[in-house]
Formats: structure tokens, sequence, C-alpha cells
């Protein structure tokens, strides 16, 4: 590989690995520092931790960095058995996705739990006997206006947190073709220096 692309492969911020046939022939700075400096000449599955890595296209990737990371790998071909890969790091995507299933769930429990209380006490003062007493007809009507409160403040909550997620700034999901990218760049060198990905 000629000097010039490896400086550019270097400058890029997120794991990228020349891999000719299974070996990694090249890794850059992000690339070392998340699967360590010696990962160059090693085999791609070795270096990756994942037999299935030298399949090409897209694929994820657990615990690359730490337990519980996700990882995407996108493997793109070059010209003599080659390929370029890049790693995207997922995991706070992938927290996200978890702490929102997670709190969805919660959310819809913390509501069935005042609407079961309500609806029991209202089926309850539908009783001609409890329903008369005007003691217990109070201390029924108490609860279900206190139950009522409480669901009217967590519907509140959710719409307050609702109007937040609908104004928050969303990261770009646009994905870059890295081999594109490359390819531009290296349009741009200068005259005399030569490239090879090879």
């Amino acid at each position: 590989m000629a000097e010039y692309a490896k400086q550019l492969l270097s400058l890029i911020e997120i794991p990228i690995l020349l891999v000719h046939g299974d070996r990694v022939s090249f890794a850059n700075e992000a690339a070392k520092a998340l699967l360590g400096s010696h990962i160059e000449g090693q085999d791609i599955r070795i270096a990756l931790r994942d037999p299935e890595s030298s399949d090409g296209g897209r694929a994820k990737i657990s615990g690359l960095s730490v337990r519980g990371s996700v990882w995407e790998m996108v493997c793109s071909p070059l010209s003599d058995n080659s390929r370029l890969i890049s790693l995207q790091d997922q995991s706070v995507q992938v927290s996200v996705a978890r702490a929102h299933a997670d709190f969805v769930a919660n959310a819809s429990h913390e509501l069935r739990t005042p609407l079961t209380a309500i609806l029991g006490y209202v089926e309850t003062l539908s009783d001609p006997k409890a329903g008369e007493d005007p003691a217990t007809r109070q201390r029924f009507l108490d609860i279900i206006k206190r139950e009522a409160t409480r669901m009217q403040s967590l519907v509140s909550d959710l719409m307050s947190l609702s109007r937040i997620e609908a104004i928050r700034h969303e990261a770009p999901s646009d994905r870059v073709d890295m081999v594109s990218l490359c390819r531009e760049v290296i349009g741009e060198r200068p005259r005399d220096v030569e490239v090879s990905f090879v």
C-alpha cells in the first residue's frame, strides 16, 4: 500500500483495516487503539474475534471493546482480493434503544397500576351495599381521585418527554461509502504521488 494512502487512512478517526486475503495488511491508529498494535499481519477473524468477519458486507460484532459493546463492521471489497473494513461503535444507540424499551415497559406498568385501582373501586361503588354507605363511598371516591391524579401526572410527564424527544438533535444516520470517499480524496492528490490500495 502506498504511503500516501496509509497517511490518508491514518487520519480517519474510526477504526479502519485493510485486509489482503485473510490477513490485516494495514490498521490505522484508531484500529490499533481498539484492537491492539499487534493486529497488522494477523488473521482478520482473530483480530476481530469473530469467525464470520471475513464474509464481507455488514455485520454486528459484540464485545469488541468492552463487554456489552456493539460494533458494526462494514466490509468493502477492493481489487486483488483486498477489502477495506471500517468499524463503527453502535453501543450508545443500542443502549438508548434498550433504555427506551425499558422505559415504555415501566411507564405502561405505572399507568396500569392506578387504572386497575380506579376500575376496582368503581366496580365496588356500583355494588348497592358499598354505594349506599356515605363513609365508604367517600373513601373510595377519594382513592379514585388520588389514583386519577397520579395517572394525570404520569401522562403529563410522558407528554413532556415526547416533546423533548421530538425536538432533540438526531445524529446523522446516512451511511458513508469509505471506498468511494478514499478514491475521491486520492483523486485530489498531487499528480506526482502514486497511490495503490494493495
